[in-house]
């Protein structure tokens, strides 16, 4: 991720946002121990603790928590100020901004590319790390094409706000899965039936936020003895919390088995899958426009040969 900004803001941000050292290395592409000394050198610069760290990960102390609102701020205008910078050279005429973060990697989409990239020469993909909080990620969603022109997202209802101003371009789809606290009594099972979801208390997507969410509820209401569902709206790292503070099992796409080091993937014998999709602006710039239908196209050809 490259910016203005002091390379141990962004590893400061990263830390937080994925909740370890070792998570906010890979999506930085460092080792853990470049990342943690980049860390420690911000603390004392600034001079007081910002992250707190346990043997279950890190979290921003009140101070850090402080830091952080302000680092997102700082590391989005430099990202907008360096692109601006670079268009008006001529530099940056063809570049594409793909969003990433924990709930909404860039793996998938720029594993597509990287296989049709030499189709559409002077096309430049560039990784812009966003938030996972609600806050953040709805401003991007609604303003694609300022700071980010791309983004991948579970396939969303019309509900939401910028749907209209979105186009929505399906690209493939995987499993609904489980996860479980560790100390859960079906965490580390193998796959279980739906009726071993009986009197549980599931946290799930609010209605109406994504039709294969709403599926699933549907179903599992009518079909699981004693269910509860916990809405929750919408996906965010504190919907984790939430379900290991509680002993909640979260439904979510198989793609997030790894989302917290508290939570254990649990499959369930059922059918029920996401749509992923990639958002890009209704009437996007032309390059914007090409890369979303190459990433598109690439998907497509994938499935058919899966098949």
């Amino acid at each position: 991720m490259e910016g203005l900004y002091d390379r141990h803001l962004a590893a400061f941000v990263a830390a937080v946002e994925r909740g370890s050292f070792s998570k906010a290395a890979q999506a930085l592409f460092i080792s853990p121990n470049a990342l943690i000394k980049q860390v420690d050198l911000l603390e004392r610069q600034v001079g007081v603790r910002l992250l707190d760290r346990t043997p279950r990960g890190v979290r921003p102390t009140p101070a850090g928590e402080e830091l952080l609102r302000g680092a997102r701020g700082i590391i989005a205008a430099s990202q907008e100020t360096l692109r601006r910078t670079r268009a008006a050279a001529g530099r940056a005429a063809r570049a594409v901004r793909l969003a990433s973060s924990v709930l909404r990697p860039s793996a998938p989409i720029g594993k597509a590319w990287g296989s049709v990239e030499t189709d559409h020469p002077g096309i430049r993909l560039e990784i812009t790390q966003i938030s996972d909080e609600p806050e953040g990620w709805n401003s991007v969603f609604g303003r694609l094409g300022q700071a980010v022109d791309v983004v991948g997202a579970i396939l969303p209802s019309s509900s939401w706000p910028w749907y209209g101003a979105c186009q929505v371009l399906p690209l493939y789809r995987e499993p609904i899965i489980a996860l479980a606290p560790r100390g859960h009594h079906l965490a580390g099972k193998g796959p279980v039936r739906p009726d071993a979801l009986a009197d549980e208390t599931i946290m799930i997507a609010r209605k109406d936020a994504a039709p294969d969410f709403d599926a699933l509820r549907t179903w599992m209401v009518q079909n699981v003895a004693g269910i509860r569902l916990k809405d929750v709206q919408p996906y965010d790292l504190a919907g984790s919390n939430a379900c290991i503070e509680n002993g909640w099992l979260g439904m979510v796409p198989a793609s997030w088995h790894a989302i917290h080091p508290s939570l254990v993937p649990l499959k369930v014998e059922w059918d029920f899958r996401l749509t992923q999709c990639l958002l890009c602006p209704k009437e996007p710039r032309p390059e914007v426009q090409e890369f979303a239908d190459a990433v598109a196209g690439w998907f497509r050809e994938h499935a058919k040969r899966e098949r």
